[in-house]
């Protein structure tokens, strides 16, 4: 990524072409990477970012909320981690998708959620099903997450 004084600030994303996708804010002040270490059944992770204005990127940790979001979602053993992939920027919020991950070890396996966080505060503001994804976001959800 290149700011404005024309330096290259490395943003230290792991990506992989096949395997990458970029989502940027309609201000562009916020950009979201979703990324995995191997395809369908790899793990996936959304990398987070606010941009000032001069191009300078900052990470954006979401961590206390994903965290939780996994322990309350995943019922598998032994213990998992969920997939996670930035899905909507709004105007102070980001709609996200957690994933149970899609193998034998879970339970609830391929299971999706949905949620909305609060730029600021890092607050949990919205939790949707994955029936309401499908049916009211799923333009959203591209291939990798579509159920239909």
């Amino acid at each position: 990524m290149q700011n404005s004084d024309g330096k290259t600030a490395k943003l230290g994303v792991m990506a992989q072409p096949d395997l990458t996708e970029v989502l940027w804010s309609a201000d562009s002040r916020h950009l979201a990477i979703n990324t995995s270490d191997g395809g369908a059944v790899g793990t996936w992770e959304a990398k987070l970012f606010a941009v000032d204005a001069q191009g300078h990127p900052a990470a954006i940790d979401l961590s206390d909320i994903t965290q939780k979001i996994s322990k309350k979602t995943l019922r598998c053993k032994p213990q998992e981690v969920a997939n996670f992939a930035a899905l909507a920027w709004g105007k102070q919020d980001l709609l996200l998708l957690a994933e149970v991950p899609p193998h034998s070890s879970c339970a609830n396996m391929g299971q999706t959620l949905g949620f909305r966080v609060a730029l600021k505060s890092k607050k949990l503001m919205e939790v949707f099903s994955e029936k309401s994804l499908s049916a009211n976001r799923q333009e959203l959800l591209g291939c990798r997450f579509s159920k239909q």
